[in-house]
């Protein structure tokens, strides 16, 4: 004989490619597994990525940014991005003692918890203006969300800012060195009313946001003159940033819930920093904790007010860290960082009048007043 059987494998399918991407994506999101610099090669590969030229800070992943079509006003993306080469630098002392990895998933977690919830009562809130639309036709009369649905909003919300800045606290506590730490108190006062305050807050502009969109969507289709069904789907558009439809649109993007995400992945990097500074603030750590440093994620998709804060450190009294604690834009992922007296620090990154005013400048729309 000339020839033997042999055994060859099949080439993977492309489905069953996004599957396994798809499983690695859940374990490290999960904590399972790490991934590391020769996983990322490998996914690379399989998407057809050009190899990373630069080797980037460990342990810090930011997601990408959300992809947005249309205006969003004040809850519109960050569109300065900064589009240069990565730019690294090595890590602090204090970035050293922090767990990023521990921190991504967690608030990952939470996030993905709260969109859930809240992706749920807004379908159940397009639910019910679309029947009270399809019985009398389309008004600008639309109905109010119901009492119940506005409680579990606000009780997905409250519980996501809880947990953030709860989370904030103990890791931050984790950060400092044994010898130094205290035992932790309970949550000041001023904390809670803080996350319950911006809890009521983020419901209602939510709630309010989606009437308004609603009422305009019809008052649109009344003057146009469309049918009860083109209402129907005027209104569901309404509702594509808050619920997504898991169908592609062109360029073969997923229509997903980035305006809830968006909302949420923002406010939990706020409460979750919030919580770190409490935990700062507490008058017995005034000598433990003199000061804190900035720590922005550095890569392609770093906004400039982040890239210009970013090592930047503040004295734990100066009115500009209330003033510039992440997030400072949309979707930021920026951390403070406590910094121990043993921590030696350059003079130069001590944030000034300049440097502060020129973030000010730099920050997302709707950041500029706190």
């Amino acid at each position: 004989m000339d020839a033997f059987p042999f055994f060859e494998f099949n080439p993977i399918t492309e489905d069953s490619r996004l599957e396994l991407l798809r499983s690695w994506a859940e374990l490290v999101g999960a904590g399972a597994v790490i991934n590391t610099k020769d996983d990322e090669d490998h996914i690379r590969t399989l998407l057809e990525f050009p190899e990373r030229e630069q080797e980037e800070l460990p342990g810090r992943t930011e997601l990408p940014p959300t992809e947005i079509s249309g205006e969003l006003e004040d809850l519109e993306l960050e569109t300065e991005f900064s589009y240069q080469e990565p730019i690294s630098r090595q890590q602090t002392t204090s970035e050293k003692r922090v767990n990023f990895q521990q921190i991504d998933n967690r608030l990952n977690r939470i996030e993905t918890q709260a969109t859930e919830k809240l992706v749920e009562i807004m379908k159940s809130v397009q639910k019910t203006m679309t029947n009270r639309l399809k019985k009398k036709g389309p008004s600008v009369d639309v109905p109010k969300i119901m009492p119940n649905q506005k409680q579990t909003i606000l009780e997905s919300v409250r519980n996501m800012v809880q947990d953030s800045g709860k989370f904030g606290r103990t890791s931050l506590r984790s950060e400092v060195p044994k010898k130094m730490q205290e035992p932790i108190s309970a949550e000041p006062v001023q904390a809670i009313n803080y996350f319950e305050q911006k809890a009521l807050w983020i419901t209602d502009v939510l709630t309010e946001r989606v009437i308004d969109e609603s009422r305009q969507a019809m008052l649109k289709s009344i003057q146009i003159g469309e049918s009860t069904q083109q209402a129907t789907d005027r209104l569901k558009e309404v509702f594509e940033p808050y619920i997504g439809s898991g169908q592609v649109q062109h360029e073969g993007k997923l229509l997903t819930p980035h305006r809830i995400e968006t909302i949420v992945r923002t406010n939990t990097t706020d409460a979750f920093n919030q919580g770190r500074l409490v935990e700062i603030m507490r008058p017995d750590m005034e000598d433990i904790v003199p000061f804190v440093q900035y720590s922005a994620i550095m890569d392609t998709r770093t906004t400039p007010v982040c890239r210009h804060l970013d090592g930047k450190v503040f004295r734990r009294d100066d009115p500009a860290l209330q003033d510039l604690i992440a997030p400072n834009h949309f979707n930021c992922r920026s951390v403070i960082v406590p910094l121990t007296p043993d921590i030696e620090i350059n003079q130069k990154d001590i944030v000034n009048k300049q440097i502060a005013g020129k973030a000010q400048q730099l920050k997302g729309k709707g950041f500029t007043q706190r």
